[in-house]
């Protein structure tokens, strides 16, 4: 956080010149640093957060689940990013503050364990642990093999490749769902030359999705695209912003738990995938 003493704005209730806040840096969920500029002023006689020169609350535009200081840790159950790791201080934005996480107070978004309790630090336990919390209905499992621990390489059962996919992912059972881009819908009516005519690719939404292979309403899942490039491999994941952060917050750890490196860009987005 940049401050410096202005001698022109004073604090509107005790008139001791105010600190000039010009911007603050935090990590962001992937422990990326960013900057934020806006302008604010802090008393350091009547007030322990910033205000504007009338002495009204402002709110950073720091994200909610960014680190002010600190490193993010996994959990030690199931290997989950943690959204707060103990020592570390994380902005709530709907609060407009920093809160310090002291030890134990780091609860898992997965397993819902508290950080450090009860927990084996075998790699090989926690994997067992994240693959039993995971929930793939039977119904996708029949048609993808869908791989927990490398998800871009999940694949459809009836196809050898796919550019790209769709998934929706439910924070409230912990169930994920995998399905194709399109679907193949064949006109049986038979043309001029008494043949089948060509296969229209029909795009698959969500919704449908949901209904067919979900046990959730709709509005329970985050809904994500992936685009990948060749085998193996994906330019980008797209998701669909929720109304919910720590259940955004929740799917964004949990792909990077399924192998998604740091190399794939998670792109959240307000409008339809």
């Amino acid at each position: 956080m940049s401050n410096q003493t202005s001698n022109q704005v004073c604090c509107p209730k005790c008139d001791e010149p105010m600190s000039i806040i010009s911007y603050d840096k935090a990590f962001d969920w992937d422990g990326n640093p960013q900057t934020f500029e806006y302008k604010a002023y802090r008393c350091s006689t009547c007030f322990d957060y910033v205000i504007d020169q009338h002495g009204e609350k402002v709110i950073p535009p720091i994200p909610t689940g960014y680190l002010i200081y600190g490193e993010r840790m996994k959990c030690s159950c199931c290997g989950m990013y943690l959204k707060a790791s103990p020592g570390t201080s994380i902005f709530y934005n709907d609060i407009g503050d920093a809160r310090h996480v002291p030890y134990f107070g780091a609860k898992c978004f997965l397993c819902g364990r508290l950080f450090g309790r009860e927990c084996s630090s075998r790699d090989s336990s926690k994997n067992q642990t994240f693959k039993e919390l995971i929930s793939i209905p039977k119904s996708v499992s029949e048609e993808w093999s869908v791989d927990i621990y490398d998800f871009l390489d999940s694949r459809c059962k009836e196809e050898l490749y796919q550019q790209t996919f769709k998934f929706a992912y439910s924070p409230i059972n912990k169930e994920l769902i995998v399905f194709k881009e399109k679907q193949e819908n064949y006109d049986n009516s038979e043309n001029d030359n008494n043949t089948i005519s060509e296969v229209e690719k029909i795009r698959i939404n969500y919704e449908d999705a949901i209904e067919k292979y979900g046990s959730e309403a709709f509005e329970n899942y985050i809904l994500g695209r992936v685009f990948r490039d060749k085998i193996g491999s994906s330019k980008k994941i797209l998701l669909k912003k929720h109304e919910n952060i720590n259940w955004m917050m929740e799917t964004h750890f949990l792909l990077r738990r399924m192998g998604v490196t740091m190399e794939t860009p998670l792109l959240w987005r307000n409008e339809e995938l």
